[in-house]
């Protein structure tokens, strides 16, 4: 809920509760700059002309009624004179972030627009306002500490390339992310013997992902767990093939099948020696 609204339509509003309901178009009629009055015991500081432009006016000549503008200084009562905002150059970007962060309703008929500097985001900030202002009169200062920067002024770029798959993809859930993140050291036996490209070692791949993972891979036929058609790329150490976990010694990485109906791309059993 706005803390304040714009100040025309907040005279308009209380001329129809204190005239029986007369309404006046915001956009029918002529209004005067505000005029200094002295200081009313109601508070009344302002008189401001409110002029019929011709026969489209529903009625017609002119009033002059007095109304209050606030004080700047009074903000302070409200609201806090520590204010955290970001990328503000000028009185009145400041005055903007104080329409969005408390409902105000300043715009630059209302402030004197002014560069400002603030060294890291710290400093002082004055807000004046415009002697034509219909809402305010005075000034006001607040203190200024940097606060959150915005989201689309520190994201400039939105549209992003596609992801970086690590096998190209083949409607199925990737290996890699099915083995990557498991330890293979309880069976590092099995694993450690495996020579690269000879397919009859895939009985030992069979046997260390059946322990570790607990799934039923098998070595022939076609099924979710098939490792039929697998190939062995690598077995040694994971410094000598690019995209292995560096927490462990070693790797054997194989190439799954089309016979493998779960999973495509690549596969990474991790695993270290034991310690002698």
């Amino acid at each position: 809920m706005a803390l304040y609204n714009d100040p025309l339509d907040t005279i308009l509003e209380s001329i129809k509760t204190l005239n029986n309901g007369v309404s006046l178009g915001r956009d029918e009629y002529n209004y005067s700059a505000p005029g200094v009055i002295p200081v009313e015991a109601s508070g009344v500081n302002t008189t401001m002309t409110i002029t019929s432009p011709g026969p489209q006016s529903p009625y017609a000549g002119e009033v002059t009624v007095k109304h209050i503008r606030l004080n700047l200084a009074d903000l302070l009562v409200l609201i806090p004179s520590e204010v955290a905002v970001s990328g503000v150059t000028t009185t009145l970007a400041f005055a903007q972030q104080l329409n969005s962060i408390y409902g105000l309703a300043f715009t630059e008929d209302d402030i004197v627009n002014e560069p400002v500097a603030l060294p890291n985001g710290t400093g002082q900030i004055t807000l004046t306002a415009v002697a034509t202002s219909r809402g305010w009169i005075g000034s006001v200062t607040f203190n200024v500490v940097p606060g959150r920067q915005k989201l689309d002024e520190l994201i400039t770029v939105t549209r992003l390339d596609g992801l970086n798959y690590p096998d190209p993809y083949e409607g199925k859930p990737f290996g890699n992310a099915y083995s990557y993140w498991r330890d293979y050291s309880a069976r590092y036996n099995l694993l450690d013997v495996l020579v690269a490209g000879e397919g009859g070692d895939l009985v030992n791949v069979k046997d260390a992902l059946v322990y570790i993972t607990g799934d039923a891979w098998v070595t022939e036929g076609s099924s979710r767990y098939s490792l039929e058609g697998t190939e062995i790329l690598y077995v040694g150490p994971t410094s000598g093939y690019l995209e292995t976990n560096q927490a462990y010694a070693k790797v054997v990485v194989v190439k799954l099948g089309t016979a493998c109906l779960g999973f495509s791309g690549r596969m990474f059993l991790h695993y270290n020696l034991p310690v002698t």
